[in-house]
């Protein structure tokens, strides 16, 4: 598969994998696409940040935790899986965890993209060192791909159908004010200041074209929707790859015939001179919007 090459080595930046659905690893392609993401012989430790998750306050939040981290190492093929809870962990703590050499991935889980955003903040400088200097490979998973980018203000755009801006146990900012969102909602920004709206499909077409035509609104905003991983350089704001499996084949191909009906294509990118206009991902291209 020619269209994810020179995963073999660690780069100097790191790389990302940002997908919506949080058991794309079921997917029979998008593990295959994975394989070339991350080799197999390079998945000794992987750290699983499950903040996002917001277990209720009734349930053991440990044993949830550790129940999630433990079938997403045996899914991805880890040797070991370390939790690594924002709201709960020290900085000191992380710091020792990501200089540890036999780390070789972390983990961001979905879920409440405000509280994630509130409870890793001690940790943002961390985190992008670990991205841009030291190329550590991460796995985004909604509210996890959303803070890769500049913002996470495009979770306010789905409204009253969106994430709750101001979750149990998180101090309650006004971001319906643009001051108080630009200043919360600024994340790890490590793929070239885009940003990302996850989950992407035709009942948000028009919220999307709608928010970042704003004359307010200074980031390109890519959309990825439930069918499609997106792997990123660390600063870059092109994706390296695309990876579609649509969902006629999920929900119909029978499961011996999986691997043979999943369709993986190549990215086709747009030319340089668009490439800073904002663009969003249609099918496999990427083509700036029309606003």
């Amino acid at each position: 598969m020619s269209w994810l090459t020179g995963f073999g080595q660690r780069d100097v930046a790191g790389r990302l994998w940002l997908v919506s659905i949080p058991q794309w690893f079921d997917v029979p392609e998008f593990k295959v696409a994975f394989d070339q993401f991350l080799h197999p012989g390079q998945r000794g430790v992987l750290v699983y940040i499950p903040t996002a998750m917001q277990t209720p306050a009734h349930c053991d939040r440990d044993t949830q935790y550790r129940e999630q981290a433990e079938i997403r190492r045996q899914r991805l093929g880890f040797t070991e899986c370390v939790i690594l809870d924002f709201e709960t962990a020290s900085i000191e703590d992380a710091k020792m965890l990501l200089a540890d050499a036999d780390v070789d991935c972390l983990y961001v889980e979905g879920g409440n993209t405000f509280a994630l955003r509130h409870f890793a903040r001690p940790f943002d400088s961390i985190i992008q060192k670990a991205l841009k200097t030291k190329g550590m490979p991460l796995i985004g998973v909604s509210a996890g791909a959303i803070m890769c980018g500049a913002t996470i203000e495009t979770a306010l755009w789905k409204g009253h159908l969106g994430d709750e801006p101001n979750p149990p146990g998180v101090p309650r900012r006004e971001w319906g004010a643009l001051s108080e969102a630009r200043r919360w909602g600024a994340a790890w920004d490590v793929v070239g200041g885009n940003t990302f709206f996850m989950h992407f499909g035709d009942m948000w077409r028009d919220v999307v074209r709608i928010s970042q035509s704003s004359a307010m609104w200074p980031h390109p905003t890519v959309t990825i929707d439930n069918e499609t991983v997106m792997v990123f350089n660390v600063g870059s704001s092109i994706p390296s790859a695309v990876i579609r499996c649509p969902s006629w084949a999920m929900k119909t191909a029978p499961a011996g015939a999986m691997p043979q009906r999943y369709a993986v294509s190549a990215i086709m990118t747009a030319p340089p001179a668009v490439m800073p206009q904002r663009y969003a991902v249609s099918n496999v291209f990427v083509r700036p919007i029309r606003v």
